[in-house]
């Protein structure tokens, strides 16, 4: 009997078989070194590939992600013997089922776009032994370096979405995990005793503390830390415990829903098995991690954070306590620029906070724009040498958040736009440099050097350096890097696919002045062709009257007025 055609779920770094039919899920399934052996036309389309309907489906997260961390706030309170606060439960928890329901939604979706475009296609495809305990981080922190990429995590929500949802129309085929897949992706140091030491020395000295204001130093300048450190006198220093407990996992417990009222579905997954993908920090070392987090203060009245609410569950579950007893929560961005309309992230940031201190202008009541405490007037001599192309930075194969910017394999687009840009640079013979975050995600390092050499890259470790030697910066993306040279006066062009941006409408008089003054392009061809009118020179442009007015309200708009910054903080710190 003939075999029924394989589809393939996630890249498996095996070999593709070419005597047999395969279909794959989407771009991320096929490695990179065989990709000119794929018809693409057997790869699924990206659902959210289709702006309008991805608009659609972040307004339908938005609100499944409240009612989700409102069931799960209750099931954990039962678990634990608790009556946390939503709003408790939702920083504790809130940024990991953020990202964990984008990413299985995106699962599911790209499952049911496939059924949807293949009616009556009947295929197989392969499933991997891979067992519970395998595939559960230790807590946020570990499922954001290790999960998100992970071939056994990623393999198995799409192996138990099917078992659930697509049984009938995908044949499961049993097959033994590819060996080299046993390797993490990333892993943690349990035993740095020097800086456990010093960690728990600031610590015990927090009880001593006649200060009631917690500052996060982190993302913050030198400069303002010194200052911060004297106007405070205290190093705040988010509190430390070891958070590798040795609890065994409760299989049996994970099994539980946690009674979410159903409308599709999609959501009936969650509710049977949106509990057995938490972090062990959230349900098997939860009560170990909050009584010791009773061990340091939580008598602060106001506590200031900027990356710890986000990652730290440590830090998380200490600061749930010092709300408790009526402590005010505020949140500081750490980058800037034009802030998307789309985002989970503002209904989990308002719903935890008093209030979120944003660079640019309020996109909602509670925010409030204040001065950024990372910039500062440098001034250095640039030679001139390179033009540097800055990509979208990508940590992951598959959505995490609901944003703006390519996601998926939509980087693939992204990427493409640039490398025509750079092509175009190179004809002219012009010394072009691209800058990537991250290369493991997308071979970004090997495309790149594949189609242009190995001199392509930008090695430079810290990108100060990087922009020391710029004549012109072209930025991927409207966000740190863009308005980091900005601030530091250096000619700086935005080019981006507008098909995968939907910046907040309070921004639309500034994007259309980018646009009509030549700042901000989405068409790589007629960027080289302004820049090849301008000799690659553009000083003398970013210098004129009519360019740093734009340029003025930019930084006022979205950097955040710089006139008595640290003043400005007091007011708000004492």
């Amino acid at each position: 009997m003939r075999k029924k055609p394989l589809l393939i779920l996630q890249n498996y770094k095996k070999k593709i078989d070419k005597s047999e039919k395969i279909f794959f899920l989407g771009r991320w399934c096929i490695p990179y070194d065989q990709e000119k052996y794929v018809n693409l036309k057997y790869c699924n389309s990206y659902h959210w590939a289709d702006k309008s309907k991805r608009q659609k489906d972040f307004r339908y997260l938005q609100k499944l992600y409240d009612r989700i961390v409102v069931a799960l706030s209750k099931k954990l309170n039962t678990l634990h013997s608790l009556n946390l606060s939503k709003r408790e439960w939702q920083l504790i928890i809130g940024h990991w089922v953020m990202i964990f329901i984008t990413k299985s939604f995106d699962s599911y979706e790209n499952l049911k776009f496939f059924c949807k475009n293949n009616k009556k296609l009947i295929v197989r495809t392969n499933f991997f032994k891979i067992d519970l305990e395998d595939i559960i981080s230790r807590n946020y922190d570990y499922f954001s370096y290790n999960s998100l990429n992970d071939f056994r995590y990623n393999q198995y929500i799409y192996q138990n979405i099917i078992l659930h949802n697509f049984k009938k129309t995908i044949l499961i085929n049993n097959v033994k995990l590819p060996s080299q897949q046993q390797k993490k992706y990333h892993d943690f140091t349990e035993n740095n005793f020097l800086l456990q030491f010093v960690k728990k020395i600031i610590n015990n000295l927090s009880f001593f503390q006649t200060n009631k204001t917690f500052f996060e130093l982190s993302y913050i300048n030198f400069l303002y830390k010194i200052k911060l450190i004297s106007l405070l006198k205290n190093i705040s220093y988010p509190p430390y415990i070891n958070s590798y407990f040795k609890n065994k996992l409760d299989i049996k417990l994970r099994e539980n829903n946690i009674k979410l009222k159903t409308l599709n579905n999609f959501e009936k997954f969650l509710n049977l098995n949106i509990l057995k993908y938490l972090p062990k920090s959230y349900i098997e070392d939860f009560k170990d991690i909050y009584k010791n987090a009773k061990r340091f203060n939580t008598n602060y009245k106001k506590v200031f954070s900027t990356g710890s609410y986000i990652s730290n569950d440590t830090f998380k579950i200490w600061l749930s306590q010092i709300i408790r007893k009526g402590g005010k929560f505020f949140i500081m961005y750490h980058g800037g620029g034009m802030p998307s309309e789309n985002s989970i992230i503002h209904n989990h940031d308002n719903g935890v906070s008093n209030k979120v201190f944003v660079w640019h202008k309020p996109i909602n009541g509670n925010q409030k724009q204040m001065p950024n405490l990372i910039f500062t007037k440098k001034k250095f001599k640039r030679e001139k040498k390179i033009i540097i192309v800055t990509l979208q930075p990508n940590t992951s194969f598959y959505p995490i958040k609901t944003d703006d910017g390519p996601v998926s394999s939509l980087f693939l687009d992204d990427l493409n736009q640039k490398c025509n840009l750079a092509e175009f640079l190179i004809k002219d013979n012009q010394n072009i440099k691209i800058r990537a975050v991250n290369h493991l995600v997308w071979d970004f390092k090997e495309r790149l050097i594949n189609k242009f050499g190995k001199n392509i890259l930008d090695k430079e470790k810290n990108f100060l350096n990087t922009l020391k030697q710029t004549k012109l910066h072209v930025s991927g993306y409207l966000s740190t890097t863009f308005s980091e040279s900005i601030n530091l006066n250096i000619p700086t062009i935005g080019l981006i696919e507008k098909k995968f941006y939907n910046h907040s409408n309070k921004f639309n008089k500034l994007l259309q002045d980018f646009e009509a003054n030549n700042i901000l392009f989405s068409n790589s061809k007629k960027l080289s062709n302004f820049l090849r009118k301008n000799d690659y020179d553009l000083d003398s442009w970013w210098g004129s009257n009519k360019i740093n007015k734009i340029i003025d309200n930019y930084k006022k708009d979205v950097l955040g007025d710089r006139k008595e910054a640290f003043n400005n903080w007091k007011k708000i710190i004492l």
